[in-house]
């Protein structure tokens, strides 16, 4: 899974959803600043918070990757 590819598409579907990246990390339970470093592709989340995020965004896991 590339990174930047990944923020990217986190950032817009994100967006879409109308969320600011503090509601995102508040549903997952991680800081604004994890949201902030996955969005710019500097990391990734964990590979157990993909269900969380596919839910929280409203699309599934195989469109995140």
């Amino acid at each position: 899974m590339n990174k930047e590819i990944f923020g990217q598409f986190l950032a817009q579907t994100r967006k879409e959803r109308n969320m600011t990246q503090q509601e995102l990390a508040q549903q997952l339970h991680v800081t604004n600043t994890a949201v902030s470093k996955w969005e710019r592709g500097s990391g990734m989340p964990a590979a157990s918070l993909l269900p969380a995020i596919a839910a929280a965004l409203h699309t599934d896991i195989d469109s995140l990757m």
